[in-house]
């Protein structure tokens, strides 16, 4: 007989939550989760902080499209557009005297920015390092708008560079491969999405709801145990695997899934595993790289900048550092990789200072009292010319790289990753025994090829080396997860109709169905309906003296059967409707020009259109479903046309409204399920497309 095996889950972050949810799912119950810290969560920390909630680790959902987490959130709306990020023109750059760079020089700056870090060119395969790419291709785009003095672009790009290091998690960007660096993957759509102050800890609700109805009840927590410390995992047996936390107890499990951090691994990796792990996982483990990034969040007693500020940049000249440094000393040093105060979403009241690298971990050794006193000194000195800056009420600050149970923030490939030629799979690979069984199986950010230092990379790593073990026991046969039907009313108290025809269902094709018997008088039929009224997944409903329609609305096509009988009986109206009418409305509340809406509107008709005819003609590759051949020709749209930035984000934001809209329309969970080939085979009958019923 089939016994539950013993799962041992290291780690309670997002990738072990993540692989435990997946398995109760599927039957696998018999799972322990052994946590270092007293909290779930790992490098996701949401806490209670002034008005709401601060995010000391990770804060935003990057992108919609091939998200988990988005696609998690989004059913019950619960995420929003960080404006912090998204409006360029909400950003003040502000140098160590106090002068305020023009809008036009903070604009170009972020807009160079993410024109060159989201549209990687062939040139980066003629570089060693992101960091010697970047300055290339920054100096290329100034110099043929030199939108400020050289000296001034100078200082912009070494904010750039403390800027890209706070993303990539590295302590320089020539440290950044610049060929693995291609090999990372960004979700398209919005790639700054907060929680509407819930706080990141509400992706472990929504991942127990693939489990559990119960609200606010995680099902996996009885399965935790906290501030256990493991410090050694013991494979030697076949059979069972040993593992020791700090506080002296002993678990056994036939599998175990570590999620923790790749900082954790670099340094205890020698000691934690019995045997050592095979040289290849350590060649990993030494050539892959995490760096530090840290926040400190302030709260003030009263907002003191301006509602449209998203915050404040700061921009350092050599002399005015070397100034600093001289009259405040070396201890004081880390402040000039302070590189922003950026305004908090949901927290009027608050700013997060950033900072990256080897002083990120510099300031973590520092007393409370000197960060505060530090960040206190470096607003007045930039900002006390344009503001009263009122000292702050409290303060909190993440500190990663000193807790032993991370070691750092995030995943990143340098140049020794490059060099070492190391894969990822390489560290995402299971030990595995010679009958395929896998006993030690490693997840997290890290494990990801694609989506490493990313919420959503961690999760589907968890879901990766769950569904293996899942994989392994169901090949043989040992788990069925396939729910079988029971008959649970007894056969002879059934009352037996006997009939020539039975038709199921009680929707559109039934009743159709059931009005041509009848119109051919052969009346020895069966209707048999599920639901306690006809209709299926047409359902009008009552509403303030008319009716709302909870299904199907329209009638597709006033030439078809259907409409012909609804115009018999004087059912439809003469209304006539169109997709995409109203205003747009962007999330700062500002509509959006109506002449960009049309722009937009007629690239993706004419796309659709073109489509139409693909049937019978060859595909280039690549291009086999819908969704790539629209975003190939907006990408074309929005290069030949080469808007403003701000105008291109408005346009991508049509654009990603249009295509939420087509997947609505199309009933698809993205537009990537649609197949170019076939999209023309669709056809209408004739006539107007959207034709209403009478109220």
């Amino acid at each position: 007989m089939f016994k539950d095996p013993k799962i041992i889950i290291i780690g309670a972050g997002a990738a072990g939550i993540a692989a435990a949810t997946r398995l109760i799912e599927k039957g696998l119950k018999n799972i322990t989760i052994l946590e270092g810290k007293d909290r779930i969560g790992g490098r996701i920390h949401t806490v209670e902080f002034s008005d709401n909630v601060a995010e000391l680790g990770a804060q935003w959902v990057h992108g919609e499209r091939e998200n988990v987490v988005f696609d998690l959130a989004y059913p019950h709306k619960l995420l929003d557009s960080s404006k912090c990020f998204n409006e360029f023109d909400r950003h003040l750059f502000v140098t160590a005297k106090g002068e305020i760079l023009s809008k036009e020089e903070s604009i170009e700056t972020l807009k160079i920015y993410y024109d060159i870090s989201e549209n990687i060119s062939d040139d980066i395969h003629n570089s060693e390092s992101y960091g010697e790419y970047f300055i290339n291709q920054f100096y290329k785009i100034f110099d043929k708008n030199p939108f400020t003095s050289r000296n001034k672009a100078e200082q912009l790009l070494d904010w750039i560079h403390k800027f890209d290091n706070s993303i990539q998690c590295s302590d320089s960007w020539f440290d950044v491969s610049a060929k693995e660096i291609v090999n990372y993957w960004t979700c398209d759509g919005d790639l700054v999405l907060n929680w509407k102050g819930h706080g990141y800890k509400t992706l472990f609700a929504l991942l127990s709801q693939k489990i559990s109805n119960a609200k606010n009840k995680l099902p996996i927590m009885e399965k935790i145990e906290f501030n256990k410390d493991v410090y050694n995992i013991d494979y030697t047996s076949d059979n069972n695997i040993i593992v020791k936390t700090k506080d002296g107890s002993t678990y056994k499990a036939s599998h175990v899934i570590f999620t923790a951090s790749l900082g954790v691994l670099k340094e205890k990796h020698n000691t934690m595993f019995t045997p050592l792990l095979p040289g290849t996982k350590q060649h990993a483990i030494k050539g892959l790289n995490i760096g530090t990034v840290n926040k400190v969040f302030l709260e003030f007693p009263h907002r003191w900048w301006q509602e449209e500020c998203a915050g404040f940049s700061l921009i350092w000249s050599k002399e005015d550092k070397e100034e600093f440094i001289k009259s405040y000393g070396q201890d004081y040093e880390w402040l000039c990789d302070v590189f922003a105060f950026i305004s908090v979403d949901y927290q009027p009241r608050v700013l997060c200072a950033w900072i990256s690298g080897k002083f990120a971990k510099q300031m973590e050794l520092l007393s409370d009292n000197d960060v505060f006193d530090g960040l206190y000194l470096l607003l007045e000195m930039f900002l006390s010319k344009t503001y009263n800056i009122p000292k702050f009420d409290q303060m909190i600050r993440s500190s990663w790289y000193t807790d032993e149970c991370f070691r750092g923030s995030y995943t990143f490939k340098s140049i020794t990753t490059e060099k070492l030629n190391v894969k990822t799979e390489d560290l995402a690979e299971p030990i595995i025994l010679a009958d395929g069984k896998p006993i030690i199986l490693f997840a997290g950010e890290a494990t990801h090829e694609h989506y490493y230092s990313t919420v959503h990379g961690a999760v589907e790593t968890g879901f990766r080396e769950a569904d293996r073990i899942i994989d392994f026991y169901r090949t043989r046969g040992c788990i069925n997860n396939f729910h079988k039907l029971e008959r649970a009313v007894n056969a002879s108290s059934q009352k037996v109709t006997r009939t020539k025809l039975v038709i199921v269902g009680a929707g559109i094709a039934g009743l159709a169905a059931a009005k041509t018997l009848d119109e051919a008088n052969f009346k020895d039929y069966l209707l048999i309906e599920a639901q306690n009224e006809v209709g299926g997944r047409i359902q009008s409903i009552p509403w303030n003296k008319a009716w709302i329609e909870c299904g199907a609305q329209f009638v597709h096509g006033d030439q078809s059967q259907l409409a012909q009988l609804c115009y018999e009986h004087d059912l439809l109206s003469d209304i006539q409707y169109q997709d995409g009418q109203g205003i747009f409305i962007r999330n700062n509340g500002c509509k959006v020009d109506e002449a960009l809406i049309e722009e937009i509107d007629d690239l993706v008709r004419t796309t659709l259109e073109d489509c139409e005819d693909c049937e019978n003609k060859d595909i280039e590759v690549g291009f086999e479903n819908i969704d790539a051949v629209l975003r190939n020709c907006l990408n074309k749209h929005l290069h030949k046309k080469n808007d403003p930035l701000p105008i291109r984000t408005i346009k991508k934001e049509i654009f990603d409204w249009n295509v939420r809209f087509l997947v609505i329309d199309n009933a698809c969970f993205t537009l990537d399920e649609l197949s170019t080939k076939c999209w023309g085979k669709f056809k209408y009958v004739g006539g107007s497309e959207h034709v209403l019923f009478k109220s």
